[in-house]
């Protein structure tokens, strides 16, 4: 049973953000509390008709940081490490499915602040990706995160967050001998160089893959989460090839992750969520639309309201 629930950790969570699994027994900070929660879906009308949230799904929301190393606490309520991938994962009970939603880091929306003494100060238009920069890194920036991307999807009621090191993906990619992906853009210009055509991708290559963007294709983020969906078909591949191999090489890769990831889950929650859903199937993944704008700075998207309302109401919502 222990290694089916440990194959269900890796399998499920890593695949959604990339590669990364979000189950920790040092740097767990609590289960969560029931009742508590600041936003709740609520009901939606659209053309007369009204859309009521779903009864029978659970959201877990999963965070990819830009950063090295364990997580650890800064010694002020700011941090340096964004958010680069966001990801909703919705498990779905009726349908035995898990659809995923891969938010854009660069989206422009209402991030909100935390002032000197950690308490919310408001919000300003930025990056999605700085949500989690404020905070100390650990627990106040993942909540600061999922309360920016709440309201952002019409006040979703999410369930869970894990946010996890990005720098793990190399390990975990090793540890289940590579990923195959088809490899159509030009890596020339990175290192390590990446050719073209099909390739089963080393860690530092799979890092490079699925994190960098300077210097590759139109180097927009829209592009590298087209990678990321890619890469996500071989892991799976990969992972159900592994398991089938020997189940106990999963408890390597389990222990070399376990420093770098901070949860609401505690370990009971986590296991029981896992068991549970390990049968359900990946049913797809989903982006809003939007425009790439050069920014000031940095490149900006500003999402298509009207098919982000579409993906909040088919994911979240259902007619009666």
């Amino acid at each position: 049973m222990k290694k089916n629930i440990l194959f269900a950790v890796v399998a499920v969570l890593l695949c959604a953000i990339l590669a990364i699994s979000v189950f920790n027994i040092v740097k767990i900070v609590g289960d969560k509390n029931e009742g508590n929660d600041q936003y709740s879906s609520r009901v939606i009308e659209r053309d007369g008709i009204k859309y009521y949230p779903k009864q029978d799904i659970t959201t877990l929301l999963l965070m990819g940081l830009d950063r090295t190393g364990p997580a650890v606490e800064s010694n002020s309520y700011n941090n340096s490490a964004r958010a680069d991938v966001v990801v909703v994962l919705v498990f779905d009970d009726v349908n035995k499915k898990i659809n995923v939603l891969n938010l854009n880091r660069d989206t422009i929306l209402p991030v909100q602040v935390l002032g000197v003494n950690g308490f919310p100060a408001g919000t300003t238009s930025q990056q999605l990706a700085l949500a989690h920069t404020y905070g100390k890194g650990l627990r106040d920036s993942c909540e600061n995160t999922k309360t920016t991307v709440s309201k952002y999807l019409s006040n979703l009621k999410i369930d869970y967050y894990a946010s996890v090191s990005m720098d793990q993906i190399a390990v975990i990619n090793d540890k289940l001998g590579g990923i195959t992906v088809n490899v159509t853009e030009d890596f020339s210009a990175v290192e390590p160089f990446i050719p073209k055509g099909e390739v089963t991708l080393s860690g530092e290559q799979a890092s490079a893959y699925v994190r960098y963007r300077k210097d590759v294709d139109d180097q927009l983020n829209l592009s590298r989460m087209e990678r990321q969906k890619k890469y996500l078909q071989g892991l799976f591949t990969s992972m159900s090839k592994k398991n089938s191999e020997d189940a106990d090489a999963l408890l390597g890769l389990y222990n070399d992750i376990s420093d770098y990831v901070v949860t609401d889950c505690s370990v009971q929650t986590i296991s029981n969520l896992l068991e549970k859903f390990s049968g359900y199937t990946l049913n797809e993944v989903v982006s809003p639309d939007g425009d790439n704008v050069k920014g000031t700075e940095f490149m900006e998207f500003y999402v298509d309201e009207d098919h982000l309302d579409k993906i909040i109401l088919d994911l979240f919502y259902s007619k009666k």
